[in-house]
């Protein structure tokens, strides 16, 4: 018996179903859950699923903003992987170009303007889309970005594996201060804290209010989807990494520095503990990537590997074109 494609919006009593699917797959990452979105500020979560008969094959979960009467699906806050999610055995299948038009269709088209980004593993989705962009999404535009990942090391021979020498340095020398301590916090304010000091300190404002970023980081937590370390100077936390996972990869997402204390290296240290407990439970560390050359220079001293990833953007309302010129939009 052969079943038809259906778009169904899934009721926020159903969205665990859907973020165990999404949490299931290879291509679906902690960001496409609604634990992740739910939080997101001055957004909408809408979930819609891609059913075959009975079975969910895919779906995307967005994060929606209303602008000017304009219905957008921009990329969320500290998002770095979003968009369409589709199950293992779809992606290998002669479907999946079928499948991606029906959810084109069915959901993305229905917004003035949307983005996503499909991370370094959505292998055979990149390159549907690489080959058939033009044809699915007239006039969309794709900009290849950078992230660095580290996997597959062992936790006592990460410090020899980083490529520079100057953290190798910096990280023994604060593991042998006996002033130091490391341990795990969930002191979400004291890390929002540090985080907001270090964003100050690079002339740039914090990317989340404060109160949201509590409540992500306290909803993650619930549901064992983070981690997060912070290194003591006695009883002062000087540096802090917070880091959601899922079931493959640990994502370095935020963490602070106390400027007054930079010469200490406690964080790089506190970075250092934390890429090892990704190896240690066998999953990718990805640094998600930056554009800027200083930032990208840092990362890349631990040795990782380079990878790429895909941002598709498509304004398909003049409106939204129109209010971009006039700069009373960014999309």
């Amino acid at each position: 018996m052969s079943y038809t494609w259906r778009i169904e919006k899934i009721k926020p009593e159903n969205w665990p179903l859907w973020d165990a699917f999404a949490l299931e797959q290879r291509d679906g990452t902690l960001f496409h859950s609604s634990i992740w979105l739910r939080e997101q500020p001055q957004t909408e979560t809408e979930i819609f699923g891609l059913f075959k008969g009975d079975a969910l094959m895919g779906g995307a979960a967005l994060a929606v903003k209303t602008r000017w009467r304009q219905r957008l699906v921009p990329q969320p806050r500290m998002t770095p992987y979003y968009g369409p999610v589709f199950s293992d055995a779809l992606v290998q299948s002669p479907q999946l170009k079928e499948a991606f038009n029906q959810l084109l269709a069915g959901v993305y088209t229905s917004f003035d303007a949307f983005t996503f980004n499909l991370p370094p593993q959505a292998v055979q989705t990149r390159q549907l889309l690489q080959k058939h962009a033009a044809e699915l999404m007239p006039g969309c535009s794709l900009r290849s970005l950078r992230t660095n990942r580290i996997s597959g090391c062992a936790p006592d021979e990460l410090i020899e594996s980083y490529s520079g020498t100057s953290q190798r340095r910096y990280i023994r020398r604060a593991m042998r201060n006996p002033e130091l301590r490391a341990e795990s916090t969930t002191d979400f304010e004291q890390v929002y804290a540090l985080s907001e000091e270090s964003f100050r300190a690079a002339g740039r404002a914090h990317p989340f209010p404060k109160n949201d970023f509590i409540r992500l980081a306290e909803s993650l937590h619930e549901n064992g989807l983070a981690s997060c370390l912070c290194v003591r100077l006695k009883d002062e936390m000087i540096a802090a990494y917070w880091v959601p996972f899922d079931r493959h990869t640990a994502y370095y997402i935020a963490s602070g520095l106390s400027q007054k204390h930079r010469s200490l290296h406690a964080g790089p240290y506190a970075l250092h503990l934390m890429i090892s407990f990704a190896m240690e439970h066998k999953l990718v560390f990805d640094f998600e990537g930056s554009m800027n050359e200083n930032i990208n220079r840092y990362f890349t001293s631990f040795g990782p590997e380079v990878c790429t990833y895909d941002h598709y953007k498509s304004v398909t309302s003049s409106a939204v074109r129109t209010l971009n010129s006039l700069r009373l939009l960014r999309f």
